[in-house]
């Protein structure tokens, strides 16, 4: 997680300790003791400040936010950044900010207690099954997410292992309701935009499901639909909001890419490597790039990081050669233009009239080839 104001990277370790780095140095120069319990998820956001003066700024500068569009960079002045990690015990912690970047130095390593901080509080979300006794039975936090467009300020949804999901309010610190949309442990959340009100839902039970945070009918929240395609469970997801696809990626390094609108599979990216004992190549994480609109996968060899090569840019006059032998050509009289597609799954359109390229999409069958 990257902190908003002070734009320090956040790592949680399995040795109970989150680091924090100058991004642009990558120098360490902080490090706080999560007190014996692991920092399982992180995830970092700007919330108005508690006295009313702060609080009216803070609404002022969101409708500025939301009239100047989704691009716009949100004002600092009556915002105040938060830090929230989930445990390994179902317990969210909040930690302000400005308290951590208060022992900030450039000349060393500062370690940082609970204890020397001020304005933290935390609230236990998800309680071991009945008759559990032990750390091995405890429910873990196993994603988290900071959603601005819902509620006064925003919300903070937090997935689990046992499979539920907790919208919780951190103006009134409480939990609004759970979610119990999946079987087994959720493993990624990812909010579609403002204008979709949806947000992903994906863990090991390879289900994907859209719905609505906020609580509408009987207190729980509406289920939008669900997507269904990979064979192995589904361990991140994130949104392209210039094309309004979803993005979610498997186990097995699998890329599969979803339409909202139709609630339909448009492409799939395969492994870097088909081994699946290839640990190296495997995907591991994967995140869009608003700015430049291209997806950017990451494995756990740092040379093979980079931009996957299917184009999602805005781009529609640059011509894109099949990755096969073509083996279908169809010319359409009502709207002038062709389609050609190769055995690679590489399908494309293009006008006659200009010859450019109007649009073009990867599609893979059951056997592979078109």
């Amino acid at each position: 997680a990257v902190l908003s104001k002070s734009m320090m990277l956040a790592i949680g370790s399995d040795d109970f300790k989150i680091r924090f780095f100058d991004v642009a140095s990558l120098r360490h120069e902080l490090t706080m003791d999560c007190s014996g319990h692991w920092p399982m998820t992180l995830e970092a956001f700007l919330f108005p400040e508690e006295s009313d003066e702060g609080k009216k700024l803070g609404e002022s500068s969101k409708r500025a936010t939301e009239t100047a569009g989704s691009g716009a960079e949100v004002e600092m002045k009556g915002w105040e950044g938060w830090l929230v990690w989930g445990d390994d015990w179902g317990e969210l912690h909040f930690v302000p900010e400005a308290q951590l970047m208060q022992y900030r130095t450039p000349h060393e390593v500062v370690p940082v207690f609970r204890s020397s901080l001020r304005g933290l509080w935390d609230i236990k979300v998800f309680h071991a099954a009945d008759g559990a006794v032990g750390a091995a039975q405890a429910v873990w936090c196993s994603a988290l997410r900071f959603i601005p467009d819902i509620g006064y300020s925003g919300v903070v949804v937090v997935a689990g292992t046992n499979g539920q999901t907790a919208v919780i309010s951190v103006e009134q610190k409480l939990i609004f309701h759970y979610c119990f949309h999946h079987r087994l442990a959720v493993k990624a959340l990812a909010w579609c935009g403002r204008q979709n009100n949806l947000l992903a839902s994906a863990g090991l039970d390879r289900t994907i499901h859209l719905w609505r945070p906020e609580a509408q009918r009987g207190g729980k929240p509406v289920v939008s639909g669900a997507l269904n395609g990979h064979n192995s469970g589904v361990v991140d997801l994130c949104f392209h909001e210039a094309r309004d696809v979803l993005f979610s990626l498997d186990s097995q390094g699998g890329v599969l890419v979803w339409d909202l609108a139709s609630r339909t599979l448009v492409s799939r990216l395969n492994s870097i490597s088909q081994n699946n004992f290839d640990i190296q190549r495997k995907v591991a994480r994967m995140i869009v790039n608003q700015r430049s609109r291209h997806l950017v996968t990451a494995t756990n060899h740092l040379r093979l990081q980079g931009v996957r090569p299917l184009d999602l840019r805005d781009e529609s006059e640059k011509l894109v050669a099949h990755t096969g032998d073509v083996s279908v050509v169809l010319y359409n009289a009502s709207f002038d233009f062709i389609l050609s597609a190769d055995r690679g799954g590489f399908v494309s359109t293009w006008s006659l009239a200009t010859g450019a390229q109007i649009f073009k999409f990867v599609c893979v069958e059951v056997e592979g080839t078109l």
